[in-house]
Protein backbone atom coordinates (compact mmCIF):
# COMPACT_ATOMS: atom_id res chain seq x y z
CA UNK A 1 0.00 0.00 0.00
CA UNK A 2 1.10 3.37 -0.82
CA UNK A 3 0.37 6.61 1.42
CA UNK A 4 -0.41 7.69 4.61
CA UNK A 5 -2.10 5.58 6.97
CA UNK A 6 -4.84 8.46 7.59
CA UNK A 7 -4.74 8.95 3.12
CA UNK A 8 -6.16 4.95 3.33
CA UNK A 9 -8.66 5.12 6.03
CA UNK A 10 -9.90 8.26 4.25
CA UNK A 11 -10.08 5.97 1.00
CA UNK A 12 -12.19 3.74 2.37
CA UNK A 13 -14.00 5.62 4.64
CA UNK A 14 -15.59 7.80 1.43
CA UNK A 15 -15.47 4.17 -1.33
CA UNK A 16 -17.42 2.14 2.00
CA UNK A 17 -20.33 0.72 0.28
CA UNK A 18 -24.18 0.13 1.52
CA UNK A 19 -23.96 -2.41 3.96
CA UNK A 20 -25.88 -5.65 3.87
CA UNK A 21 -29.24 -5.91 6.23
CA UNK A 22 -27.18 -8.10 8.76
CA UNK A 23 -23.92 -6.12 9.15
CA UNK A 24 -26.76 -3.34 9.34
CA UNK A 25 -28.76 -5.56 12.31
CA UNK A 26 -25.24 -6.05 14.12
CA UNK A 27 -24.38 -2.46 13.98
CA UNK A 28 -27.85 -1.66 15.31
CA UNK A 29 -27.19 -4.10 18.14
CA UNK A 30 -24.04 -2.79 18.97
CA UNK A 31 -25.48 0.70 19.08
CA UNK A 32 -28.00 0.19 21.57
CA UNK A 33 -25.00 -1.74 23.58
CA UNK A 34 -23.05 1.02 23.66
CA UNK A 35 -26.06 3.28 24.51
CA UNK A 36 -26.49 1.56 27.15
CA UNK A 37 -22.97 1.37 28.40
CA UNK A 38 -23.00 5.49 27.76
CA UNK A 39 -26.10 5.74 29.99
CA UNK A 40 -24.95 3.92 32.39
CA UNK A 41 -21.63 5.29 32.79
CA UNK A 42 -22.84 9.04 33.21
CA UNK A 43 -23.81 8.49 37.21
CA UNK A 44 -20.10 6.86 37.33
CA UNK A 45 -18.07 8.91 39.68
CA UNK A 46 -15.47 9.54 37.54
CA UNK A 47 -17.22 10.38 34.94
CA UNK A 48 -19.01 13.24 36.59
CA UNK A 49 -15.63 13.99 37.59
CA UNK A 50 -14.04 14.04 34.24
CA UNK A 51 -17.09 16.96 33.76
CA UNK A 52 -16.30 19.01 36.42
CA UNK A 53 -13.06 19.44 35.63
CA UNK A 54 -13.29 19.95 31.99
CA UNK A 55 -14.30 23.78 30.79
CA UNK A 56 -17.40 24.32 29.79
CA UNK A 57 -17.78 24.92 26.07
CA UNK A 58 -21.27 26.01 24.82
CA UNK A 59 -22.84 23.46 22.30
CA UNK A 60 -25.52 21.17 21.20
CA UNK A 61 -24.20 17.91 22.03
CA UNK A 62 -25.98 15.71 24.32
CA UNK A 63 -23.66 14.39 27.88
CA UNK A 64 -24.27 10.82 29.59
CA UNK A 65 -23.96 13.27 32.36
CA UNK A 66 -26.88 15.75 31.57
CA UNK A 67 -27.05 19.08 29.52
CA UNK A 68 -24.79 20.05 26.17
CA UNK A 69 -21.70 21.12 25.68
CA UNK A 70 -19.47 21.42 22.41
CA UNK A 71 -19.13 18.49 20.01
CA UNK A 72 -15.35 17.54 21.27
CA UNK A 73 -16.12 17.64 24.86
CA UNK A 74 -19.32 15.35 24.23
CA UNK A 75 -17.17 12.82 22.31
CA UNK A 76 -14.75 12.68 25.34
CA UNK A 77 -17.25 12.51 28.20
CA UNK A 78 -19.43 10.05 26.41
CA UNK A 79 -16.66 8.05 25.25
CA UNK A 80 -14.99 7.62 29.34
CA UNK A 81 -18.68 7.06 30.08
CA UNK A 82 -19.18 4.03 27.58
CA UNK A 83 -16.07 2.57 29.15
CA UNK A 84 -16.07 3.71 32.83
CA UNK A 85 -17.89 0.16 33.84
CA UNK A 86 -16.42 -2.14 31.41
CA UNK A 87 -19.45 -3.31 30.58
CA UNK A 88 -19.30 -2.47 26.59
CA UNK A 89 -18.35 -4.90 23.53
CA UNK A 90 -15.53 -6.70 22.39
CA UNK A 91 -14.22 -6.91 18.76
CA UNK A 92 -12.61 -10.13 16.61
CA UNK A 93 -9.33 -8.53 17.87
CA UNK A 94 -10.07 -9.44 21.14
CA UNK A 95 -8.24 -6.31 22.18
CA UNK A 96 -10.07 -3.51 22.57
CA UNK A 97 -13.88 -1.64 22.60
CA UNK A 98 -14.59 -0.03 19.35
CA UNK A 99 -17.69 0.91 20.25
CA UNK A 100 -17.03 3.02 23.30
CA UNK A 101 -14.47 5.03 21.18
CA UNK A 102 -16.78 5.20 17.96
CA UNK A 103 -20.01 5.78 18.86
CA UNK A 104 -19.85 8.80 21.20
CA UNK A 105 -17.57 10.77 18.69
CA UNK A 106 -20.58 9.69 15.50
CA UNK A 107 -23.13 10.83 17.90
CA UNK A 108 -21.54 14.34 19.00
CA UNK A 109 -20.70 14.89 14.96
CA UNK A 110 -24.32 13.62 14.35
CA UNK A 111 -25.58 16.03 16.51
CA UNK A 112 -23.42 18.84 15.22
CA UNK A 113 -24.12 18.48 11.64
CA UNK A 114 -27.80 16.90 11.78
CA UNK A 115 -27.06 13.43 10.23
CA UNK A 116 -29.92 10.90 10.10
CA UNK A 117 -30.25 7.35 11.12
CA UNK A 118 -28.89 5.68 8.56
CA UNK A 119 -25.87 8.03 7.99
CA UNK A 120 -24.98 7.92 11.87
CA UNK A 121 -25.20 3.59 11.52
CA UNK A 122 -22.85 3.99 8.65
CA UNK A 123 -20.23 6.45 10.29
CA UNK A 124 -20.54 3.67 12.98
CA UNK A 125 -19.99 0.72 11.29
CA UNK A 126 -17.26 2.41 8.84
CA UNK A 127 -15.51 3.86 12.03
CA UNK A 128 -15.70 0.44 13.38
CA UNK A 129 -14.41 -1.51 10.96
CA UNK A 130 -11.48 1.25 10.58
CA UNK A 131 -10.92 0.56 14.40
CA UNK A 132 -10.88 -2.55 14.36
CA UNK A 133 -8.26 -3.16 11.06
CA UNK A 134 -5.64 -0.82 13.19
CA UNK A 135 -6.19 -2.49 16.67
CA UNK A 136 -5.60 -5.67 15.01
CA UNK A 137 -1.84 -6.83 14.45
CA UNK A 138 -2.51 -9.61 12.12
CA UNK A 139 -3.97 -7.00 9.79
CA UNK A 140 -0.19 -5.31 9.99
CA UNK A 141 1.45 -8.43 8.75
CA UNK A 142 -0.27 -8.94 5.61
Amino acid sequence: MTGSIARQIAVFACAAPDMSAEVQHAADRAILDTLGAIIAGGAHPATQALVVSLPHHAGQATLATGGACDTETAALVNGMAAHVWDIDDTSYTGIMHGSAVVLPAVLALAQETGADEAMIRHAFIVGSEVTYVLADRRACHK
